[in-house]
């Protein structure tokens, strides 16, 4: 068990309703009911001289374009030295399922500009990209799979290539299925938010792969 952040500094959460979590959009302090509240109340406990400064920027019904229209006030003014970034899953939801369906690519190109910006702007800042998924809870999201798919791998990919950390959420969640812990419905019901069971498994899996606990 180690610290992941220097003492002192800011970490963002930026995505979109994943992310939000319910969180007071008029209380700039709040992280919402998710996975970020729950790893800023972990590390706290897990190390409480470090004085980290937590914040949660997601905003429910994001698409990726929307985290760079938003950037300048909600990330690049909190000169954030940390950033998780959680993306994808609406460029499917409010494209495919809409009927104006946005590109695979597009969808890459923004969140790989999304890193460049925090890279050019924010110089040693550490950003750390956390996988989309799309389970099979909700039968009515089944054919989400035609486009959402493409725009994971590209995401898993990019993530690899360029974050300084890529996560594999759901893996997480698949090795949690296969010790038979949980069902899809558990962890995430709709098949794309998770559960409060389903938010821990996210800010444990996000806790190990920074090192700060060690568990399987």
């Amino acid at each position: 068990m180690k610290e992941f952040f220097t003492e002192g500094s800011t970490v963002l959460f930026y995505g979109d309703s994943i992310t939000d979590a319910g969180r007071d959009k008029e209380n700039g302090q709040d992280l919402g009911k998710g996975y970020a509240a729950k790893i800023a109340a972990l590390y706290s406990v897990l190390f409480p001289n470090q004085h980290i400064r937590f914040f949660n920027r997601g905003v429910s019904g994001n698409v990726s374009a929307d985290l760079l229209r938003r950037y300048e006030k909600d990330l690049l003014a909190l000169k954030p030295q940390y950033v998780f970034i959680l993306i994808g899953i609406n460029d499917t939801w409010h494209g495919w399922a809409e009927g104006n369906p946005i590109p695979a690519e597009v969808t890459r190109s923004h969140v790989r500009e999304l890193i460049q910006r925090i890279r050019n702007d924010l110089e040693g800042t550490r950003v750390m990209v956390l996988q989309p998924w799309l389970l099979d809870s909700d039968p009515a999201k089944i054919s989400w799979h035609e486009d959402f798919d493409r725009k994971g791998k590209l995401l898993a990919d990019l993530g690899q290539e360029y974050a300084d950390l890529w996560i594999d959420i759901p893996a997480a969640f698949q090795k949690d299925m296969e010790r038979g812990d949980a069902v899809q419905e558990k962890i995430c019901p709709d098949g794309v938010h998770p559960s409060d069971y389903g938010h821990g498994l996210m800010a444990l899996e996000i806790l190990k792969r920074i090192g700060c606990i060690d568990c399987e």
